[in-house]
């Protein structure tokens, strides 16, 4: 994955149990599955077909994490195709010193939970996340925001698509430097890239 732009950092089975006392101590057989749907329990398989899926997944697991986590970050890799590789989610909890990272190719999610100290960025109170927007449900799929900045500007094939609100690095320990705001960001292989509203409308403006 990229590193992101304003964390400045590219961060990041269940077992079946046999019951005991043989077979007369099973009790009645549970109906099997349906032929060819997915094991209980396994993670979902392919990468996500759209950001709503996405989050419903990344939620799951980051309340694994914390009881109520925050989505702060979504950052989309696409092929020259628009088609997508991979896929970053970070996500931050009131007071936590540390913030999670998820990322998927295809099969599941892996964490990474690195110390925000790390970074010299400060925990976020439960105050300041509330001030923290929830992920516009209007906002562009990647590839739709993809092909408005390579209209607009000098974006390469296979882009990184970057949702981002600017926390936890516009926090500085008591209150925002400046109001969280999901933005977007699109940038190619040579880091030219364009900056737009994540709903795709309205101005583009082209990055160096």
């Amino acid at each position: 994955m990229r590193v992101a732009l304003l964390l400045l950092v590219a961060v990041v089975a269940l077992t079946a149990c046999q019951p005991f006392g043989g077979p007369e101590a099973i009790g009645p057989t549970a109906p099997a599955p349906d032929a060819g749907g997915p094991p209980v329990g396994a993670p979902a398989r392919g990468l996500p077909a759209s950001l709503e899926e996405l989050r419903e997944r990344g939620a799951g697991v980051a309340r694994e994490w914390q009881d109520e986590p925050v989505l702060a970050e979504v950052e989309i890799d696409l092929d020259a195709e628009g088609a997508w590789n991979a896929a970053r989610l970070t996500y931050l909890a009131a007071d936590a010193d540390r913030f999670l990272s998820l990322v998927t190719s295809g099969s599941g999610f892996s964490q990474q939970r690195p110390s925000l100290a790390t970074f010299d960025l400060q925990p976020v109170t439960g105050e300041g996340l509330d001030q923290l927007p929830p992920f516009p449900d209007d906002a562009a799929e990647p590839a739709a925001l993809a092909e408005a900045a390579a209209a607009a500007c000098e974006v390469g094939d296979a882009p990184t698509v970057l949702y981002v609100t600017g926390a936890p690095v516009a926090w500085d320990g008591t209150a925002w430097s400046e109001p969280p705001v999901w933005r977007a960001t699109v940038t190619g292989a040579e880091a030219a890239g364009a900056a737009l509203a994540v709903t795709g409308a309205g101005e583009v403006t082209c990055l160096d």
